[in-house]
C-alpha cells in the first residue's frame, strides 16, 4: 500500500472560489442534472449566481469583498433584479384575467369567435334542384308553385338523387366530397332549373331579423327545410323533400354541440395575449414620457 494519503473524492474538490464561497463539482453536477444543462453551462450558472449573492452582500453593507463584477455590470444586474421583482409583484399582479376590461377588443373578439362560443352547428351537404338565376327569395315560391316547373324539376332531380344514394356511401368521412364528385358533370343549368351540390354548417335557429322586443322576427332558413333537418341522425340521407326553394336530398355529416364558455374561461384564454399587448403599450407610453421629460428638463431646449 502506498504511503501517500488517498485524495478526497473528485466531487469534493472545489473547482474555484467566488468571494468566500467554494464552487464544488457536486453542486455543478446537481444543477446540470436538475436543469438538463451541459456541465460547463451549469458551472457558469453557479458562478454567476454566487457573484450576484456577493454583489448583494456588498450592496447592503456586508463584508468588503474583491470586485467580482464591474460597476456598470453591477448596476445592470441590480436594475434587472428590480425589474423582475416589479414585473412579478406589481405589473402581473395588477394585470390578471380578472383585470381585463369588459370592453377589451380581445375579450369582445373571443365572445364572437365561433371556435370558442357558438350554438349547435349542423354540417350538411345537399343535392338541390332550384330555380336558376333567382336573386330575391320572394320569387322562389312563385316559380316552385308552378306545376309545370315542378314536373321539370322532378324529372332532373329524382334520377340525380337516386344516383347519389346508390353510388355515394353514407358512412364515410368524405361523403360530401364524393357527392360533389359524383355530380360534377350533372349540375349544369337547363330549362330554368339549377341542379347543384351545396355544403355548409348551419345554425338552424339563426335569425335574419330581430323584433324590437329582442325576439326573432324572421329566421334565416325556411322553416320547412329546418323542420326536416332538425333532429335528423348523422351519416344518413334524409328522404327527399320539397320546399318553396326547390327539391332537396340532404345528408347530415356532423353535428357540433353548442359551446358556451363562461366569462372566467374566456378571460383565461385571452389573458396571455392581452397581458403582452398591455405591457407593450405601457413600455411605449413610458418611452414617450421619458422623451418628453428629457426635452422638458433640458435647460438648452
Amino acid at each position: 500500500m502506498s504511503a501517500c494519503s488517498t485524495p478526497p473524492p473528485t466531487s469534493d474538490v472545489p473547482l474555484g472560489r467566488v468571494s468566500d464561497v467554494d464552487v464544488h463539482r457536486a453542486v455543478v453536477g446537481m444543477i446540470a442534472r436538475r436543469d438538463e444543462l451541459d456541465p460547463s453551462v451549469a458551472e457558469q450558472k453557479v458562478v454567476e449566481t454566487l457573484r450576484l449573492v456577493a454583489a448583494a452582500k456588498r450592496a447592503v453593507g456586508g463584508e468588503a469583498a474583491t470586485a467580482l463584477v464591474t460597476e456598470p455590470r453591477a448596476r445592470y444586474l441590480t436594475r434587472s433584479a428590480l425589474a423582475r421583482v416589479w414585473l412579478t409583484d406589481d405589473f402581473e399582479a395588477r394585470h390578471g384575467p380578472e383585470d381585463i376590461p369588459n370592453d377589451s377588443p380581445r375579450l369582445r373578439q373571443a365572445r364572437m369567435d365561433p371556435r370558442l362560443s357558438h350554438p349547435e352547428i349542423v354540417s350538411i351537404c345537399q343535392l338541390v334542384a332550384k330555380p336558376a338565376d333567382v336573386k330575391d327569395p320572394k320569387d322562389f315560391e312563385a316559380i316552385t308553385n308552378d306545376p309545370a316547373w315542378r314536373e321539370r324539376a322532378r324529372a332532373r332531380f329524382e334520377p340525380a338523387a337516386e344516383h347519389v344514394q346508390r353510388y355515394v356511401p353514407a358512412d364515410r368521412p368524405d361523403t360530401c366530397e364524393l357527392m360533389r364528385n359524383a355530380m360534377v358533370f350533372e349540375t349544369e343549368t337547363a330549362e330554368g332549373i339549377q341542379l347543384k351540390v351545396e355544403t355548409g354548417g348551419f345554425d338552424l335557429d339563426a335569425c335574419a331579423k330581430q323584433a324590437d322586443d329582442g325576439t326573432c322576427a324572421q329566421f334565416r332558413f325556411a322553416s320547412e327545410w329546418v323542420n326536416q333537418v332538425r333532429g335528423a341522425p348523422t351519416h344518413k340521407y334524409l328522404p327527399a323533400f320539397e320546399t318553396r326553394f326547390g327539391s332537396h336530398l340532404v345528408y347530415i355529416d356532423t353535428i357540433v354541440p353548442a359551446s358556451e364558455p363562461d366569462d372566467a374561461e374566456l378571460r383565461k384564454i385571452v389573458h396571455p395575449q392581452w397581458q403582452r399587448e398591455t405591457f407593450a403599450t405601457y413600455l411605449e407610453e413610458l418611452r414617450e414620457y421619458k422623451a418628453v421629460k428629457i426635452q422638458f428638463d433640458d435647460p438648452e431646449s
